[in-house]
């Protein structure tokens, strides 16, 4: 979030407010990628990510532009890199860890 999480005691955070959204997919997969993908495209949310907990994969979207997202990474392999956040470049590791720094 942008602002401090006090400043949201009297609403909801607007789009604009939001810098990175995560779902935690395991039995809504399809409506994430499709469903959601495009309500959060409309919205302008910046940087829309989903973790397919199943398939242990992570699908990255990018850079909305009238309802559907420009760039969509899938699968994001998270043994190999870890996404960066477009908004918030200097957070990089994000992606989940074992006890041992490996992706889970």
């Amino acid at each position: 979030m942008l602002k401090p999480s006090q400043e949201y005691r009297k609403g909801n955070p607007q789009p604009a407010d939001i810098r990175l959204l995560v779902e935690i997919s395991d039995s809504s997969l399809a409506f994430d990628l499709n469903v959601r993908a495009r309500l959060y495209a409309r919205a302008g949310i910046v940087e829309y990510w989903v973790f397919d907990v199943p398939a242990r994969r992570l699908v990255v979207h990018r850079s909305p532009l009238n309802g559907s997202y420009q760039s969509v990474v899938k699968p994001f392999d998270l043994s190999r890199s870890r996404p960066s956040l477009i908004r918030i470049p200097h957070i990089s590791d994000c992606a989940p860890r074992t006890a041992h720094g490996r992706a889970k």
